[in-house]
């Protein structure tokens, strides 16, 4: 009875999986780390993340697992002693910005999570060189106009 009423409550609530969520930040170009914890049983059990927050599709979208450990901007690294596996992601973008899942096989039942939200800003630096190239621009774009007037007449 109580895994039929599981089974419901999955179908109308998919995508909550976990009563906490990690929050982590990083910058544009950066890198970031994120610690999985596990229990003692799990040890041996296949590890993964993916992008999201279903766990129903979580392994089949996985971004990197404990069986490939490393993929493109991925790299998974599994401390047994700490029971925490930890996925470093490299070469951040804003696009990288959103919820994760760290998930853990299990032999039976169903597969453990634990919820990761990462916000990837923009670096105070590349704000600054997009303002100032938007500036050059305007600056330039008169300039330009000026030049063309004071052409001798047939040169483009």
């Amino acid at each position: 009875m109580h895994l039929y009423l599981l089974a419901i409550w999955w179908q109308l609530y998919p995508s909550c999986c976990c009563d906490h969520v990690t929050e982590k930040e990083s910058h544009d170009g950066g890198s970031v780390s994120i610690s999985c914890p596990y229990e003692a049983e799990n040890q041996n059990n296949l590890k993964y993340v993916c992008r999201g927050t279903q766990p129903s599709t979580c392994l089949q979208q996985a971004l990197i697992t404990s069986d490939n450990k490393h993929n493109g901007q991925f790299t998974l690294t599994d401390d047994k002693e700490t029971r925490k596996f930890t996925v470093d992601i490299s070469s951040l973008t804003q696009n990288d910005s959103g919820p994760f899942l760290c998930g853990v096989r299990r032999n039976s039942g169903f597969d453990v999570f634990s919820a990761v939200k990462l916000e990837v800003e923009v670096s105070w630096w590349f704000r600054r060189l997009k303002s100032d190239k938007i500036k050059v621009q305007t600056q330039l774009f008169p300039l330009c106009k000026a030049c063309a007037s004071e052409r001798p007449e047939g040169q483009n």
